[in-house]
């Protein structure tokens, strides 16, 4: 699968939550979610849990680009969270691991996360799903979703919040 996505800092979660609500998009889910990182030697693996919900095993390669780009990832739905970690941590080794608060909002083909990560702050993520388009269209949904909602360039993030946890010093724990 492939999506299209961009991570930017955001000051003000309150006002990005009104002003989905004023383009009439509305909170699909509100979750907590552990993603543990594993050094992987292609691309990034991660188990995410969501607390009281589901586990499923991530694969994907992505540049670390501020603009626009894309992701390809595979999914696995996993059952025995725990056991997998334990299996993938002495195999592999773990890299990071990141907590955070997310908010799902659906807009078009495009998830806008809003994300709330312990140890870094708060961030807006938008991920527009390929699915049978071109890859030119994702990107064009992308970039007008960033534009509506002022996104601006220099909020712009590149890399994952694994290694964004690496490279900056620990902020409070949320």
């Amino acid at each position: 699968m492939k999506n299209i996505e961009i991570k930017a800092r955001c000051a003000d979660l309150n006002a990005m939550r009104r002003l989905l609500k004023r383009r009439g998009l509305k909170l699909m889910s509100q979750m907590r979610q552990i993603d543990t990182y594993f050094a992987a030697p292609h691309g990034r693996l991660k188990l995410r849990e969501v607390v009281g919900g589901e586990a499923e095993l991530i694969q994907y390669d992505r540049p670390d680009a501020l603009a626009a780009h894309p992701s390809d990832f595979m999914l696995a739905l996993i059952t025995e969270p725990e056991q997998v970690k334990e299996v993938l941590a002495r195999a592999l080794g773990v890299h990071a691991v990141v907590e955070k608060r997310r908010e799902l909002y659906l807009w078009g083909y495009t998830r806008v996360h809003l994300d709330e990560v312990a140890g870094l702050g708060s961030f807006l993520e938008l991920e527009t799903l390929v699915l049978k388009r071109t890859v030119a269209v994702a990107e064009a949904e992308c970039r007008a979703v960033q534009a509506a909602l002022g996104i601006r360039e220099e909020d712009l993030v590149a890399g994952s919040y694994a290694d964004l946890l690496a490279r900056e010093p620990a902020r409070d724990r949320q």
